[in-house]
């Protein structure tokens, strides 16, 4: 049994949106102008964030989950380090918590760049 293709019929203009959706026509630069906007977010705002943005929201999430994990262990570790015995545990937090925001933040913007090169 040979399969037919079959042809949907749609409403006047809506091949245009159809193209612009699928990318196969004028899409590119609308494309690119979000990954822009996916960059600044993620090095500039929040990362992770514009990465999401940009289509990428499982490695958006993991980022987020690092920037602002790292986040709260530098506020913990502050908090412990004001305690003589806390310090033993603050520094270390802190330490930690920095490393997880910075590959938060420079993962964030690895993502953005490669969202402007596809």
């Amino acid at each position: 049994m040979a399969k037919r293709k079959v042809q949907h019929a749609l409403p006047k203009g809506a091949e245009k949106v159809a193209e612009h959706a699928h990318g196969t026509k004028g899409g590119h630069s609308d494309n690119k102008g979000i990954a822009v906007i996916a960059l600044l977010i993620n090095a500039l705002i929040m990362p992770g964030l514009g990465s999401i943005i940009g289509g990428r929201t499982k490695t958006g999430i993991w980022q987020l989950v690092l920037s602002i994990g790292g986040g709260l262990g530098i506020f913990v570790g502050v908090l412990l380090t004001v305690t003589v015995i806390g310090a033993i545990l603050g520094i270390p937090l802190i330490v930690l918590g920095s490393l997880a925001a910075l590959v938060g933040w420079i993962w964030g913007i690895v993502t953005g760049i490669q969202l402007l090169s596809a």
